[in-house]
């Protein structure tokens, strides 16, 4: 379920953040990972507490 997103999380910080940042390559890779373990934390509470309220269901969603 994380797999992909934190591909992406780590590939646009790769790209993204020498750029915008100034950061090597090294760093940038770390920061991302960094970014991509934060975001299960963040996302995975708010998802439950919307399958608790039933939030969707009149349409079926989530299944």
């Amino acid at each position: 379920m994380c797999f992909i997103p934190a591909c992406f999380e780590i590939i646009g910080m790769l790209l993204l953040g020498p750029r915008f940042f100034g950061l090597s390559l090294l760093d940038a890779a770390i920061l991302g990972t960094v970014i991509a373990a934060v975001s299960p934390a963040v996302i995975v509470p708010r998802m439950l507490k919307l399958m608790e309220t039933n939030y969707g269901t009149k349409k079926a969603f989530p299944k």
